[in-house]
């Protein structure tokens, strides 16, 4: 039976992966990397650490460290939550929908946490979720299935009894790893894509989720 829903945070409640997007072009530029829209899309999902290695892997830099660009992206994506951050469409229809049934609600990203705390408070959520968890505060990150798993202990629930809704395949991975019943929310880009027919469920929207969708959920093994 189904105990509680954790939602990821950019691409799923908030439209904010343009916003990291264009922190990672701005910031990486200044080290000599630079990026296109596409190429920032390769660590969507991943935590800022880890996108930090992954790109200085692809092509090293010495001017600036690893805290320099993780402070930068955050400063560029916190402006940018304040002016511009807005709650996508069904969120708050399923959270409603979620606390009628009983369920625990948690929030789990790859975000830190003071961005987490921003973007529910810009919104006007900050009250709907039992607890907000960050990557950061894991030994690693998406794709493993930490953040899943501390979630779920915060909340005090089994893990095979929650929802997680994702937008990337590194999140998805990581809510599959954590062996909980994972929803993608996809871009139309993505939607199409073979790669994430893993996903118990594929939604273009939070609009889409229904109640059948949630009972064929909670009767699947």
């Amino acid at each position: 039976m189904i105990q509680a829903v954790i939602f990821d945070m950019d691409g799923v409640i908030i439209d904010s992966e343009p916003f990291w997007r264009s922190a990672e072009i701005i910031t990486y530029a200044k080290v000599g990397l630079h990026l296109t829209d596409d190429e920032c899309r390769l660590t969507t999902g991943l935590d800022t650490d880890d996108a930090i290695n992954f790109w200085h892997n692809r092509k090293p830099w010495t001017n600036k460290s690893f805290h320099e660009i993780k402070e930068e992206l955050y400063t560029l994506v916190m402006e940018q939550v304040d002016k511009n951050g807005q709650i996508f469409p069904g969120v708050t229809r399923l959270l409603d929908m979620f606390e009628s049934k009983g369920l625990k609600i948690g929030l789990a990203s790859s975000s830190p946490l003071k961005i987490i705390q921003q973007v529910v408070l810009k919104l006007g959520i900050n009250d709907r979720f039992q607890i907000l968890h960050s990557a950061e505060a894991e030994l690693t990150g998406k794709p493993h299935p930490a953040v899943y798993l501390g979630a779920a202990q915060r909340l005090g629930v089994p893990k095979n009894s929650c929802i997680a809704f994702e937008d990337s395949f590194n999140g998805l991975l990581s809510a599959k790893a954590a062996q909980m019943k994972a929803i993608a929310v996809l871009e139309p880009c993505n939607y199409p894509l073979s790669r994430f027919d893993f996903a118990d469920l594929k939604l273009q929207s939070l609009n889409e989720f229904s109640e059948p969708h949630y009972t064929s959920l909670n009767n699947s093994n």
